[in-house]
């Protein structure tokens, strides 16, 4: 699963980053971070965050062969959103983050939510159908 998330972001073009990996025995907490530039003022950023609890390695015979994996309970929260004006260029004095806020309220209020708020959904959606793929989860698949 791990290798499969983290390929699926190469191949989406995201940048990832693994902010945390804490394991004390018996919870495990990782949190990830992927962002993608979009243009100057967009970018698109995916977290993650898996909370597992009593993994165990245990021996699966799979396609006629033994393997160690792990069993256990696992919880995983998919967070995205759209960020504007990533690099700061209108946060340099009071009057610019007022007019900023005017023109992301009202100006590109409908392409931010019609354009850019869809596709980061539907690919945060593709992100999950993947996953559940890769747990070989029953309910693979979607309605799209």
């Amino acid at each position: 699963v791990y290798r499969g998330m983290v390929g699926w972001f190469g191949n989406q073009s995201y940048l990832f980053n693994e902010g945390l990996y804490k394991q004390k025995y018996p919870e495990t907490e990782i949190e990830w971070a992927a962002k993608r530039k979009i243009d100057d003022y967009y970018l698109y950023e995916i977290k993650i965050r898996f909370q597992m609890w009593d993994l165990q390695d245990v021996e699966v015979v799979r396609d006629g062969e033994k393997k160690v994996m792990q069993s256990g309970r696992m919880d995983i929260t998919f967070k995205a959103r759209v960020v504007t004006d990533y690099s700061g260029r209108w946060d340099t004095t009071p009057f610019k983050k007022w007019l900023e806020k005017v023109y992301t309220g009202t100006i590109i209020k409908r392409e931010i939510e019609f354009k850019h708020l869809m596709t980061l959904y539907y690919t945060v959606y593709r992100l999950h159908e993947h996953t559940k793929e890769l747990l070989g989860m029953e309910t693979t698949g979607n309605a799209y």
